[in-house]
Formats: C-alpha cells, structure tokens, sequence
C-alpha cells in the first residue's frame, strides 16, 4: 500500500535530523490527517511519525515550526491552543505554552466529530467558529509571549510580559490605533510582519520611518511581492 503525502514544511533539528510536517492525503481512515515526521539524513530513513488531529486547513497566516531561545518549537494545524517544545533526544513533543480560553475553549467532542469539508472550511475562514476561540499563532522571545486569536470575525492580540506577569489583549490588530501587519516571527527587538504591496499605505506610518526606508517604500510597485515591515520593541 501507498501512502501519498502532502508536504508542508520542513526544519533542520540537528546536522542530520529533519522534522516534516504533511498531510496523508491517502483515501481512508487516515485521509485527511497531519503528521510529524522526523527523517534522519544520515540513516536515510524516516525514525519516528506522530499522528496528529484531523487535518483543518484555516485561511491564516501559518506556520508550523518556529525557533526561539535555541530550542525549535512546533504549532499544529488550527483547532491547537497549545505550542510545543520539539525533544530531539526522544523525538517527542513537550507541551510548552498552553492559551487558554475559559468557556470559549472549544469541546473536545467538538473537534472529533468537525466535518473536515470545502463548506465547512470556507465558513470557519469567514465566521471563525461561533462561541469559542481560536489560535492562530503563539509566539515568544526572552520576555514576552505573543498569542494571536479570533473569536467569530474578531482578530486579537495578546501579550504577556514574562517579567511583570501582566496581560495585554487589543482587538481587530490594532496596537495604540494602528494597524499591525500579518506578524510571523519575533526576535528579542524585533517584531517581523508582512503586508500586500497593493495595501501597505494601510500599515504604515510616515513619521516613524527613516529616510532610508522612506525611499525604499517610494519604489514599491502594487503588484510587487508582499513587504516584510519589521517593528523596534520598546
């Protein structure tokens, strides 16, 4: 039997050791499923699959690995509110971050029994999931821990300062009345997000740019890739 995979992603963990994260797009009973799958270059063979939950994809901006603080992170598929520590040792996954939602968690039996279908999908990327919260993204650096949500049509961010121990939460990706890019990674001082070229007049502010930066932004074309912004934390 044939099993036909559907690649993702793929990060080095060690010189010789990959983590995969695919889709098994096989018909039947696992159909439709992510696994994580570590492959060892120098073996040339796959040591270790963790079957993970059904496979949902969400229209956000994902990714799955993430590395931070010298350890490589791992966050499945939308419906997970939890981010994972990668174990090399045992090829495992440690639960490291956990958001937790109170009564917007959605059910367990919830999950199990969500109709994996084209409507299904195009209707949670338009409506979210009605009465519950889900995660689209945990990021962290030394101080802070970074959690981007939607609850029904609402976008939130959430920051928790690892030394204060204090929560900050703004709706629709505003920060201080402006609007925050489609943030993928977070350094120690810097914040990384991405924009259309066609909608980046919605995201930036002139005043804080540099003159540098004010001419590069003058020669960006509307059909242009997307623009990496980067924001300076305080």
């Amino acid at each position: 039997m044939h099993i036909y995979t559907s690649p993702w992603q793929l990060i080095p963990l060690s010189t010789d050791m990959y983590a995969l994260y695919h889709e098994n797009v096989t018909p039947g009973k696992n159909g439709g499923k992510d696994f994580l799958s570590f492959y060892s270059s120098r073996e040339d063979t796959i040591k270790k699959i963790i079957n993970l939950q059904r496979f949902i994809y969400m229209n956000s901006n994902y990714k799955s690995f993430t590395r931070t603080m010298n350890k490589t992170y791992f966050l499945p598929s939308t419906f997970s509110n939890t981010l994972y520590y990668i174990d090399l040792e045992t090829l495992s996954l440690i639960p490291a971050i956990h958001a937790d939602y109170g009564k917007k968690n959605m059910p367990e039996d919830m999950l199990k029994n969500f109709q994996n279908t084209i409507e299904t999908v195009n209707d949670v990327n338009e409506n979210g999931i009605r009465e519950y919260a889900l995660t689209y993204d945990i990021l962290q650096n030394d101080n802070l821990y970074f959690v981007q949500s939607r609850y029904n049509t609402n976008f939130y961010l959430t920051f928790y300062d690892k030394n204060t121990k204090k929560t900050v939460t703004t709706s629709d990706k505003f920060i201080n009345g402006e609007k925050m890019a489609n943030l993928f990674l977070l350094s120690d001082t810097v914040w990384y997000g991405y924009v259309d070229a066609s909608d980046i007049d919605s995201y930036i502010v002139m005043e804080y740019l540099t003159e540098e930066s004010k001419q590069k932004l003058s020669q960006i074309k509307e059909d242009d890739n997307p623009v990496i912004v980067k924001y300076y934390l305080k």
